[in-house]
């Protein structure tokens, strides 16, 4: 497929995308295919871009499915890549997954200045979209570091920027994560944290992201286990596992399941 009218191929952005849509609608497996498919297509096709391209977007990929891992090997050679020939937003985009997949991997020295770096990079080009990709990894990794306040802070940037254009995607983990974030700040914000969850919940189920869903259901049973509210906490999250035809290695699935069981317990 020509690349003239995009600057990286067609067949393998279509892919790409396709894989990333596959996640959020809760079809691991198949997305996970799909993003080596769009590889291999780069690879035939001898066409740098679009291979720097596919190993930017399947190192995102990677950190969906918490193959954090993975999401930093491809992240690097997309680096390295964008690097050699002067691909500057694959190389901030690349740089801000590789900085998170190396903080979910337990590393934290430099890593904050990484994402920044990598974020602002983006915003120095002037691009606008990715914008919640870079803010809610940096609140993640700023509450992990104990700015519970600067992680809220970013959630909140993110979330405005979603009502402020379409980028809406990342809504139901914003509020996901500013429940969690709450909790951590104190157990007394357990209502406040409850709201938020509920609210991911909903959103996710408005554009039918159920992995979104199925993270948001997991925080909230897990809050309702400690409530001693076994039944509801249950019933929650069940809905959405028993959903799922696929994928049933993966972390997400796997610590539903396991929280699932201690529930029934």
């Amino acid at each position: 497929m020509t690349t003239l009218a995009t600057g990286q191929n067609c067949g393998v952005t279509y892919q790409l995308y396709e894989a990333l849509n596959l996640w959020y609608l809760g079809f691991p497996d198949q997305a996970r295919k799909r993003g080596e498919d769009a590889t291999e297509t780069a690879i035939d096709v001898q066409h740098p871009f679009s291979q720097c391209f596919a190993l930017w977007h399947r190192s995102w990929l990677a950190n969906l499915l918490r193959d954090h891992e993975t999401a930093e090997r491809l992240a690097t050679k997309a680096v390295e890549m964008a690097v050699e020939q002067s691909f500057i937003l694959w190389k901030f985009l690349a740089t801000i997954d590789r900085g998170y997949a190396m903080f979910k991997q337990g590393q934290t020295e430099e890593i904050l200045e990484m994402v920044e770096q990598g974020g602002g990079g983006i915003m120095f080009l002037g691009s606008k979209l990715n914008v919640p990709h870079f803010r809610h990894y940096l609140a993640e990794i700023k509450a992990g570091l104990g700015r519970i306040d600067d992680g809220l802070a970013e959630l909140e940037i993110e979330r405005q920027h979603a009502y402020d254009s379409t980028e809406k995607f990342t809504l139901p983990e914003v509020h996901r994560l500013k429940g969690e974030f709450l909790l951590q700040q104190s157990t007394d914000n357990a209502v406040a944290a409850e709201t938020e969850f509920r609210q991911a919940i909903e959103f996710a189920r408005k554009s039918e992201a159920r992995s979104w869903e199925l993270r948001a259901a997991t925080s909230l049973a897990r809050l309702l286990k400690k409530q001693d509210k076994r039944d509801e906490a249950c019933g929650v999250l069940s809905e959405i596992y028993n959903w799922f035809t696929v994928g049933f290695e993966t972390p997400d699935l796997m610590h539903a399941k396991s929280l699932l069981d201690e529930i029934g317990k």
